[in-house]
């Protein structure tokens, strides 16, 4: 395969380069939406406006639109075109997404329609969006000029990338908050991509973005109105057979969640406190923790849909470490040893925990069942023991000749 000639590279990103400074097509592109972040519309209840404002971006739209048509046809090598012409729709395709959801928006707010966005137009969503989404994750365009000093940064630095991939991500998580796009395909869609760029871009920022939208795939397979209430929240059966109804997709990405909250607790130093907050009963008198609350919860509740009481039993510890006299701590390692089968290692954890918390019946009835089991084992080990010499067991009650 003939190499790419340096000249129709430089050509072609010098044109790109043309549609971006001020003035250029896509330059206005974005100054026109960026309307909507003044103070007169970003509440966008100034219908009239709004409109007056969106037919600014359709015609900026179009127009920016029509010029990466012409550049993409002057590039005869596909090889610049996937590196510069894919770039150049992307840039399009993420504001026909924006027009779209502003023109909803208004029309909710006109009372025009009663939902956001109908399925069609959260599929249509989707599909420009995923342009922009492929091209970020390509970088295909990190070009330095033929002339340019050796030292000198790349004319489309790396920066253009992070900022434009994460920029995408705040603004659909943002959109899959609303009801109509509570739909799983949306949210598993901003989940996977979440991931896609913290594997791209690991970092504990890009990390935190990703926990947050795989979050959101939890919640919407194993929560209940209890725990988004943010009250307690038990291992209930329940939730397992939830997990067991939902697909093999859903529970990748779930497996994924798992796998990043210990990232975050390992790799990035995170404290459960910091990835959960320990605040339970607002005796810290922080309120904010409340808003981190279900991602810890989901991550428990992730681990008992998951069967993996090995790991819950390490994060309660972890937990425990950090806050030795937090009761929920030590109900957690309880219930976690409960799950392995070692019921009377459970049973002093959770005497400790009603200890520091003598009023939440969930402890109560842990507790019982762990004296129960325990006394059970003990009773099928003395049995076990006793089988071999014909002995009645009185515990047991049963003779075992």
């Amino acid at each position: 395969m003939a190499a790419i000639d340096d000249d129709s590279v430089d050509e072609a990103v010098y044109s790109l380069y043309g549609l971006v400074v001020t003035d250029g097509s896509i330059s206005v592109m974005n100054k026109a939406e960026g309307a909507f972040y003044s103070d007169q519309l970003r509440t966008l209840s100034d219908v009239k406006a709004c409109r007056a404002a969106l037919a600014v971006l359709r015609q900026s739209i179009d127009d920016a639109a029509a010029d990466v048509r012409k550049l993409r046809a002057a590039l005869t090598d596909e090889r610049i075109d996937a590196r510069v012409g894919r770039v150049a729709s992307a840039m399009v395709a993420m504001q026909e997404g924006m027009h779209l959801v502003y023109a909803c928006k208004i029309a909710l707010n006109a009372g025009e329609r009663t939902i956001v966005f109908t399925q069609a137009e959260c599929d249509r969503l989707l599909q420009l969006w995923q342009t922009f989404w492929d091209a970020m994750l390509a970088r295909p365009l990190m070009h330095r000029f033929r002339h340019q000093e050796p030292e000198s940064p790349p004319t489309y630095s790396d920066s253009f990338y992070r900022d434009g991939g994460s920029r995408l991500l705040n603004i659909f998580g943002g959109i899959v908050l609303y009801d109509t796009l509570e739909r799983a395909e949306p949210r598993n869609r901003y989940a996977q991509w979440s991931l896609e760029w913290y594997r791209a871009r690991p970092s504990l920022e890009t990390a935190l973005s990703a926990k947050f939208a795989l979050e959101m795939c939890v919640l919407g397979v194993v929560a209940t109105e209890e725990m988004c209430s943010h009250r307690g929240v038990s291992f209930a059966p329940a939730y397992r057979e939830k997990w067991r109804a939902c697909g093999a997709p859903t529970k990748r990405r779930l497996a994924d969640y798992s796998q990043l909250y210990l990232d975050l607790r390992d790799a990035y130093g995170r404290s459960p406190t910091e990835l959960g907050g320990l605040d339970e009963s607002g005796e810290l008198g922080d309120r904010a923790t409340v808003s981190k609350r279900p991602g810890e919860r989901a991550f428990r509740m992730l681990l008992a849909a998951l069967g993996q009481p090995t790991l819950a039993l390490e994060d309660a510890r972890a937990a425990l470490r950090a806050a030795p006299d937090w009761p929920k701590a030590h109900f957690r390692v309880g219930v976690a040893l409960l799950a392995l089968g070692r019921a009377s290692e459970a049973v002093p954890a959770l005497r400790y925990a009603q200890v520091l918390d003598g009023r939440d019946p969930a402890i109560a009835s842990k507790l019982a069942e762990a004296i129960g089991a325990s006394r059970s084992s003990e009773i099928s080990k003395l049995a076990e023991a006793s089988r071999g010499d014909g002995l009645c067991t009185a515990a047991a009650g049963t003779c075992l000749s």
